[in-house]
């Protein structure tokens, strides 16, 4: 399975490629201006006069190519100044081209036409861009003179370089993210080489080493670039009243660029002069339709980056192991940049035709054109964090709608161009395409038997039919996968009144079959909340808290972290987000087990806030029990640190000293139907009783029933109260405490805690406060002075989904 996962991504980089390919003349970008320039440049010289043998009821180029006077004149003038016989030859096939299809006339060859000169009948040197000559009716043939066949060369050499800057300033964007994603794949690539190839050692029997510079750079770059907040403290929490995420300073530095890049290449390359002879005289009507132009082009440069930024299936994320928020956040940011450039394009236009507005409405490329941007302007408002997070089935419909009528509106926007710009267009429905193919692929590879036999593949459970409870979800799979700490898979219900709804959840443990050794079961624990969870929890509790299921999974997506190199693993989980804690928990206690020769964590540290004690008793009595009750994960040592806080009225952080001991007594006599295999085979033995076991556990756990202390720090990752000393005696393997913990003093005792040069991994989950507490502690903690530690000595990792 994680070949075929690994495969079907690169399909997304093979069709965007086919898809340019479309179309190709729409991709070239000459460096030098084409050789028919010369011959343009000379009809550009001549139709600012006209000729008394034009057809006035023909089309532009029918009048053009109709008249006898003007062909004549033409080729006169072609033989005059273009000097090479490839601009001649060219220069004919483009205009004649232009006569055939715009003008359904037929173009006879230059030879032709100068048989039909009458010498007697020509004018020599006319300057037909001389204010007082301009709009002259002649009838006769004209040679055009120097100055003007400059200026209409000019003209069309200049039209050319800003068509090249168009396309060229586009192509430089994704260079831009071209080299972001091999910066990023080169970084996987050395953390994966890393991980595989690391030599054991014992780092508490080496001193640390003194810094170099290179330890000193790396220590301020982590501290200062890759780590911390953009602009202050919040990154997981919303800013902007609200509205925006801020990205961290690493991510921010990439947008940054790539905003100023697209502001820069908009306003830059432009060649204004007076003698423009499509604009005469008219310099800022030239700067507003190369402006217009330019961001309309680049705005549909920036679609199929921002469809390639928007998939579950991305190529992108396969390469970097970046987190799709990552990416989601990116594709915000070219949104944003598109929709000003449709804007400004549209605006622009409009200025530009102001005076044929309404005769310009009857037209489809109009009039589609405003609909694209009114549309893509529309997903701005409509993808706010705050309607994302209240509406999310709302914005996800509307987003698709809107998205899919700015496809189309575009589509019927650029037919004038015959094409051109189709690519763009095709390269965005060939990126959407293939990720919806692939999501279908995925949902067949892992749950083809449920689609195609009859039963079920999933059972829902609720311990003791607890209306608080978590549903424990496990799906058995159709082929056998290995799982990961840190992936999440979409289920959908497809035989539900809505089957396409389909929600992430973050995997919390798996194990393989042992009847069916061609499958792997999936555990999921699921905090009801709204819609199809609370029906699942419904049914479940109507069915006596067990409930068979058929479900579809969609995975897996995400990726792991690489903390099993570090000597030391402090946890910090707050609410549920202690569900993206326990598929670590429960590898690193498969993998101690094996004794893997590149293992070498000495101490594992959960620390885990809670306001809901019922939510704590049920994790705390079934998935965590066993840790609790032998001190270890697998061969490690384990200490669980539980901070039980709930806001009264007032919302100031109370706790009755009476919870503290409901979770141990829950913990001690039962309050779920445990995972523990062990345990459960030494009780029906008869080998250890229940007293014995409760005994047992309750010599575990130690109670602290403190106020929270004053703050010792200051800063902006307090958590409201300092946290009480943790007693970390041997024998305890579980502390609760009463209030809210002091993140800093946490990771500061963790810190100091480290012996010779060991290293330590952070890794949070939680509430965005908690995880904003969290990163600015591990920022604080960053440095080259005494308490503080070197940028290869402590690692921060989130696991946290991001609006």
């Amino acid at each position: 399975m994680s070949i075929i996962a690994r495969f079907l991504p690169l399909a997304l980089l093979f069709s965007s490629a086919s898809f340019l390919g479309v179309r190709g003349e729409g991709l070239q970008i000459s460096l030098k201006n084409p050789v028919h320039n010369c011959v343009l440049g000379i009809n550009d010289a001549l139709t600012e006069v006209s000729f008394g043998d034009m057809d006035l009821n023909a089309t532009y180029y029918g009048r053009l190519c109709g008249s006898e006077m003007f062909t004549t004149s033409m080729a006169l003038s072609v033989m005059k100044w273009c000097n090479t016989h490839i601009q001649i030859e060219s220069g004919h096939e483009g205009f004649s081209n232009y006569c055939e299809k715009y003008g359904e006339t037929y173009l006879p060859s230059w030879e032709e036409i100068l048989k039909k000169v009458n010498q007697s009948n020509v004018i020599e040197n006319v300057n037909t861009i001389d204010p007082e000559i301009m709009g002259t009716v002649f009838n006769s043939t004209i040679v055009i003179s120097e100055e003007a066949f400059k200026a209409g060369k000019r003209t069309e050499d200049v039209w050319t370089t800003e068509e090249n800057y168009h396309h060229g300033f586009g192509w430089g964007l994704y260079i831009l993210v071209g080299m972001a994603i091999l910066v990023g794949t080169l970084n996987r690539l050395f953390a994966f080489l890393v991980q595989k190839y690391a030599t054991p050692y014992n780092a508490s029997e080496l001193a640390p080493r003194s810094p170099g510079i290179r330890g000193k750079l790396y220590t301020l770059y982590r501290k200062h670039i890759e780590v911390p907040a953009l602009f202050g403290y919040k990154h997981s929490q919303a800013s902007a009243w609200g509205m925006l995420s801020l990205p961290t300073r690493l991510q921010g530095l990439f947008i940054f660029t790539y905003v100023v890049l697209n502001i820069v290449f908009t306003v830059v390359g432009y060649e204004i002069f007076h003698d423009n002879l499509y604009w005469y005289g008219q310099r800022d009507t030239q700067i507003i339709r190369y402006l217009s132009d330019r961001t309309g082009i680049m705005c549909f440069y920036n679609l199929p980056l921002l469809w390639c930024l928007a998939g579950r299936n991305d190529v992108i994320l396969w390469l970097t192991g970046w987190s799709y928020s990552t990416l989601n956040l990116f594709h915000r940011w070219v949104a944003r940049i598109a929709v000003l450039q449709a804007i400004v394009h549209s605006a622009g236009y409009t200025w530009l035709e102001r005076d044929i507005i309404a005769t310009e409405m009857k037209e489809r490329y109009w009039w589609t054109g405003i609909i694209a941007t009114i549309v893509m302007s529309l997903l701005i408002p409509f993808s706010i964090r705050p309607f994302r997070e209240k509406f999310y089935e709302a914005f996800l419909i509307i987003h698709i709608c809107l998205a899919l009528v700015t496809l189309v509106a575009c589509w019927y926007h650029v037919q004038i161009w015959d094409g051109q710009y189709d690519p763009w267009i095709w390269a965005s429905v060939g990126v959407w395409a293939m990720d919806r193919f692939i999501r279908v692929i995925r949902v067949g590879i892992l749950t083809n038997k449920a689609l195609f036999k009859k039963g079920t593949n999933a059972i829902g459970t609720i311990p003791n039919l607890n209306e608080n409870g978590l549903i424990r979800l496990s799906i058995s799979t159709s082929i056998k996968i290995n799982p990961k700490p840190g992936q999440y898979f979409f289920i959908y219900t497809p035989f539900s009144i809505k089957p396409w709804e389909n929600h992430p959840f973050t995997l919390a443990s798996w194990k393989f079959n042992e009847k069916n050794t061609d499958t792997t079961i999936l555990n999921f624990l699921i905090k009801p909340l709204k819609g199809q969870t609370k029906k699942w929890q419904k049914e479940i509790l109507k069915n006596q808290g067990k409930l068979s299921f058929k479900l579809f999974l969609e995975g897996p997506y995400g990726h792991e972290n690489f903390i099993e190199n570090f000597d030391k693993i402090l946890f910090i989980s707050g609410g549920s987000g202690i569900t993206s804690i326990l598929p670590y928990i429960f590898k690193l206690n498969q993998s101690s087990l094996i004794l893997l020769p590149e293992f070498q964590i000495k101490e594992i540290n959960l620390i885990w806030i809670i306001k809901n004690e019922e939510y704590a008793k049920d994790i705390l009595s079934n998935e965590l029990k066993e840790y609790i009750e032998l001190g270890f994960c697998g061969s490690i040592p384990f200490k669980i640190h539980l901070y039980v806080t709930r806001e009264n009225q007032n919302h100031l952080p109370t706790i009755s000293s009476s919870i503290p001991q409901e979770i141990v007594n829950s913990l001690a006599y039962g309050n779920g139907n445990g995972t523990s295999l062990s345990r459960n085979a030494e009780l029906e033995s008869g080998s250890t009783s229940p007293n014995h076991t409760s005994t047992a556990i309750m010599n575990k756990v130690e109670i602290i029933n403190e106020k929270p202390s004053p703050q010792s720090h200051s800063s902006s990752s307090d958590l409201s109260h300092s946290s009480p000393d943790l007693k970390d005696s041997k024998n305890k393997s579980m502390t609760i405490h009463c209030g809210k913990p002091h993140v800093r003093d946490i990771i500061d005792r963790s810190v100091n805690s480290l012996v010779g040069a060991e290293r330590l991994a952070v890794s949070a989950c939680g509430p965005s406060k908690l995880m904003d507490d969290t990163r600015a502690s591990v920022c604080d903690i960053y440095g080259n002075n005494e308490g503080q530690l070197g940028g290869r000595r402590i690692e921060y990792f989130e696991e946290l989904f991001a609006w």
